[in-house]
C-alpha cells in the first residue's frame, strides 16, 4: 500500500521537497490533472508478466525514487508535479483492462461538475507497480481486509466504472467483487459510472426491455471470479470464505449494491426523456 510523504519528505519529483499536513493523504491527482498528465505522458513503461502487459507508469517511474523506502521505482503520482494533488476524495474501483480513456470518460461522466475538484483514488496511479509487480512485495491474507477497509472507510466513496452496461468485464473480476462487498459492509456512498457511449447503448437497450442488462449482474459468481495473480485470487477468495456468509452472501450483497447503482442510471434516463 501506497504511503504519502511525511512533512519535508523528499517526493520523488526532481529532487524536490513537500510539505503536507502528517496523517492526511495528499499525493492523489485531481482528475482534471490525471486525464491531462496521461494525454501529456502517451508512451507508458510496460513490463512483460508471462502473456501479460502490465502498466508501469510514465517513463520517470522507473529512476524516480520511492519516498516510502528510498529506493529506485515509484508510482506514477509520484513523477508528476504536487501542485496537480491533494487529499483523496473517492475510490475507484475498475478493471485494468480497461483501456484509460474508458476510464476517464466514465469518470468525467461521474463527475461533470467542473467548479468541483475530485481526488479519485486509482490504484494505476497510487501504488508502486515497480514494487508489487517487479519485486513482488504483496501483503499477506490476514492484512488484505483491514487495508481495503481502511481506505474505504476513511474515503466513505466508491465510484464503480463499468466499461460496458452488457458484457461489463467487471462482474467477472475477484478484485472488484470483493470492493464491492467491503463498501456495503461500510455502509459507504456507491456510485456506478459508465462512458457516454455505453449510456447511449444503454438508452437505446431499454426500448427492449431491461432482461438483457440485468443479465450481467446476474452473472456475478465470486467464487469463479478470477485475477491475474493466483496468489491475489487465493487470498482474496480466503477471506470470504471465512467472512459470515461467505461467497453466497458476497455475491447476493454485489448483486444488490450493483443493481441499486444500475437504478440509478435508468432513473436519470428517465428523467432526462420526460423533461
Amino acid at each position: 500500500m501506497l504511503t504519502e510523504a511525511k512533512d519535508g519528505e523528499d517526493d520523488g519529483y526532481n529532487g524536490r521537497r513537500v510539505h503536507v499536513r502528517p496523517g492526511r493523504q495528499h499525493n492523489v491527482l485531481s482528475l482534471h490533472h490525471t486525464v491531462n498528465d496521461v494525454r501529456q505522458n502517451k508512451e507508458l513503461v510496460r513490463i512483460t508478466n508471462k502473456t501479460k502487459l502490465f502498466p508501469l507508469g510514465f517513463n520517470g517511474c522507473k529512476e524516480a525514487v520511492c519516498p516510502k523506502d528510498g529506493k529506485r521505482g515509484c508510482s506514477i503520482v509520484h513523477t508528476l508535479e504536487p501542485k496537480s494533488r491533494g487529499k483523496a476524495t473517492h475510490y475507484v474501483s475498475w478493471v485494468w483492462k480497461y483501456p484509460l480513456g474508458v476510464v476517464f470518460r466514465a469518470l468525467r461522466r461521474a463527475f461533470p461538475d467542473k467548479d468541483k475538484k475530485p481526488y479519485p483514488w486509482l490504484c494505476f496511479f497510487q501504488n508502486n507497480q515497480h514494487r508489487i509487480i517487479v519485486s513482488g512485495n504483496v501483503v499477506g491474507a490476514d492484512e488484505l481486509g483491514h487495508i481495503f477497509r481502511s481506505r474505504l472507510k476513511r474515503l466513505g466513496k466508491i465510484v464503480v466504472i463499468f466499461n460496458d452496461y452488457e458484457h461489463s468485464l467487471y462482474v467477472n473480476r475477484v478484485w472488484c467483487i470483493y470492493e464491492v462487498a467491503q463498501s456495503v459492509d461500510l455502509d459507504l456512498e456507491l456510485k456506478i459510472t459508465l462512458p457516454d457511449a455505453s449510456v447511449r447503448k444503454l438508452t437505446a437497450a431499454l426500448g427492449k426491455g431491461i432482461n438483457q442488462i440485468m443479465n450481467a449482474v446476474k452473472m456475478i459468481d465470486c467464487e469463479q471470479a478470477v485475477a491475474w495473480s493466483p496468489e491475489d485470487e487465493r487470498r482474496i477468495k480466503e477471506d470470504i470464505t471465512n467472512s459470515d456468509g461467505g461467497f453466497k452472501l458476497v455475491n447476493v450483497t454485489v448483486k444488490k449494491a450493483l443493481t441499486k447503482g444500475l437504478s440509478d442510471i435508468f432513473s436519470e434516463i428517465m428523467i432526462k426523456a420526460c423533461t
